[in-house]
């Protein structure tokens, strides 16, 4: 959570502007677990996936101009034996595929298919690499967790 202190001109009146966290979303199967909605910005978020289902949950700044390509917070989740286990961060074992960090390209991946290679993205400017395509978030960690295809990835690229 950041705090942003404006002092109007006259020096008199402040203003504070609290950025809270928003449920961005999940990895996990949102149909059957239970998850905040989309967008919620409650205090407190509760949740129960399914049983042995393992995935990410995704938070950022409710406020978008302070988000940037990498302000998203990251809540990986696992069972072990009946326990839910959540710890913070990604967790490179959870994931079928590496990827990369960039403030301008935010998360990213590359897929080197025999010469003909192809980066997905979610930051907010077009990498300089030939043949990138701008994801969101939760699409390209439900590819990195290997719950959707490079094919099924393609279908959900952002267009513009």
């Amino acid at each position: 959570m950041t705090a942003t202190i404006k002092v109007s001109e006259s020096g008199r009146v402040g203003q504070i502007r609290f950025d809270v966290p928003v449920f961005i979303g999940a990895t996990g199967d949102t149909e059957k677990g239970m998850f905040p909605e989309v967008g919620s910005t409650m205090p407190i978020f509760g949740f129960h996936p399914v049983q042995y289902e393992t995935g990410t949950l995704v938070f950022d700044c409710v406020y978008p101009p302070t988000r940037t390509p990498l302000s998203a917070v990251f809540y990986h989740y696992w069972w072990k034996d009946d326990k839910l286990i959540v710890k913070d961060g990604l967790r490179s074992g959870c994931l079928k595929w590496g990827y990369s960090r960039s403030d301008t390209a935010g998360y990213s991946t590359r897929i080197d298919d025999g010469g003909a290679t192809r980066d997905y993205y979610t930051g907010t400017t077009e990498p300089s690499w030939p043949n990138s395509h701008k994801v969101t978030i939760i699409d390209l960690l439900l590819f990195l967790e290997g719950k959707i295809t490079e094919a099924q990835l393609k279908e959900l690229v952002i267009k513009g």
